[in-house]
């Protein structure tokens, strides 16, 4: 099942802190949840090119949302991710999630809106 966030993301906070002309795709482990509202902030452990572990910052919806859509917490952490978003403007490992799939139970949650972009 998909996730329309549409709603849950103000783009003007968007584009203050991402790059709308950088997108990225990671996969790696959930290795921890910031479990809160406006946002949620998912922790994931990502394997660079050289082999070295990297953990990145994704911004997602928050958790009120997040629930609303079945998702629990609980579902994230050990689990392997892939994140489509774009990227942080400061150049850090950072990036908001305009969809991710929690690869395990196949669940895909996408933001229609930042999909247009990309």
């Amino acid at each position: 099942p998909k996730r329309d966030w549409s709603s849950d993301v103000c783009s003007s906070d968007l584009s203050a802190t991402y790059d709308g002309n950088k997108p990225v795709t990671l996969k790696g482990t959930v290795s921890k949840l910031g479990w809160s509202n406006p946002h949620a902030h998912i922790y994931v452990d990502v394997k660079n090119a050289d082999g070295k572990v990297v953990t990145w910052e994704i911004e997602s919806a928050g958790a009120s949302n997040l629930l609303r859509a079945g998702i629990r917490k609980e579902d994230f952490i050990g689990t392997e991710v892939i994140i489509k978003g774009f990227l942080a403007k400061d150049g850090t490992p950072a990036a908001n999630a305009s969809s991710f799939t929690l690869v395990n139970s196949n669940k895909e949650y996408v933001n229609q809106d930042q999909q247009t972009n990309q």
